[in-house]
């Protein structure tokens, strides 16, 4: 199965790795959306995090290269805000 998804460029091999949207519904969330979560919610990757440039987060994985820089800068501005959020709620 994973040969067949490798030689047809599909399931975890796509070369599409996003429709364009981050986030439209809590069900219905990009691969970039919960990578970057996941990231900032974890108290020691967010703080890795917060020593990096936007830039070099952008280009530390290829589900956030799917966004140009500018978007991704803005979803990553409102992602800090949202997880900061989580947090003091906890």
């Amino acid at each position: 199965r994973l040969l067949i998804h490798f030689q047809n460029t599909t399931g975890d091999f796509s070369t599409d790795m996003t429709d364009g949207k981050w986030y439209t519904s809590v069900n219905n969330v990009s691969k970039g959306y919960s990578l970057l979560f996941s990231l900032y919610i974890d108290p020691t990757h967010s703080k890795r995090l917060k020593e990096m440039t936007i830039e070099q987060i952008w280009k530390s994985d290829r589900v956030f290269q799917c966004y140009t820089l500018e978007d991704f800068t803005g979803y990553n501005t409102n992602m800090i805000d949202l997880t900061n959020r989580r947090k003091n709620l906890a």
